[in-house]
């Protein structure tokens, strides 16, 4: 049996992959994996986080291995997760599309599709920005005075870290839309998938996919 997880900054995310579907997803507590049950069974993972993708393969030893990624027009070092939530994307629609995921950074990136491209899909330009605990974790860097404000915290908040929570909350929207419009300008593409842990808080129209990545680990896997 084959499993896909996601060893992301934030959390893990395991499934099972069978007959090209995702099947038993869950977000892993404290980077607890399921036994390796047989020796037929094969790990892959995107090793988006070094200590993350050490405990997968401390997990699984023997049976655990890097996702490939291919090579679809992409710059040098761009993130690999956004690469294969494109292949997932071209798979399920079959023509252009933009991704927005809405992680620990939130990129909205554009992809073609192309019956050249290696999983028929072409890199067409996007945007990195930062997710909610991105821009909480960095205000107080950049200024002090500030307080330190755990994003999804129950705590009582003080007005100004409430005012903080309050401009990251409503202020996404705004930001994602100005991108989004702004990479539909640039490339023409109108179709968009919403994926990641925080793409409720984007409110933007289009098909929600909430495995996209692990759909595209798992279809890499399978077709290249």
């Amino acid at each position: 049996m084959l499993y896909v997880a996601d060893c992301g900054n934030t959390t893990t995310c395991f499934a099972q992959w069978q007959h090209g579907v995702i099947t038993r997803a869950v977000r892993l507590v404290d980077n607890a994996y399921p036994e390796c049950c047989g020796p037929e069974d094969h790990l892959v993972i995107l090793p988006g986080n070094a200590a993350r993708a050490a405990e997968a393969r401390a997990a699984w030893p023997g049976v655990c291995s890097y996702s490939r990624v291919p090579d679809c027009g992409q710059y040098q070092n761009c993130g690999e997760d956004r690469v294969l939530a494109g292949c997932a994307a071209i798979h399920l629609i079959q023509d252009d599309v933009i991704v927005v995921d809405a992680g620990t950074a939130i990129t909205v990136t554009a992809w073609r599709f192309s019956e050249k491209a290696p999983m028929y899909t072409h890199y067409d330009g996007g945007f990195i920005a930062p997710g909610p605990r991105a821009m909480l974790a960095g205000l107080p860097v950049v200024a002090p005075a500030l307080p330190t404000v755990e994003w999804g915290s129950d705590e009582d908040q003080s007005p100004t870290a409430a005012a903080m929570l309050g401009a990251v909350e409503h202020g996404i929207h705004g930001m994602v839309q100005a991108l989004l419009q702004q990479l539909r300008q640039q490339t023409g593409i109108t179709q968009v998938i919403l994926t990641g842990g925080n793409r409720k808080l984007c409110c933007l129209d289009g098909r929600e996919e909430q495995e996209l990545l692990l759909t595209g680990i798992g279809l890499v896997h399978d077709l290249l």
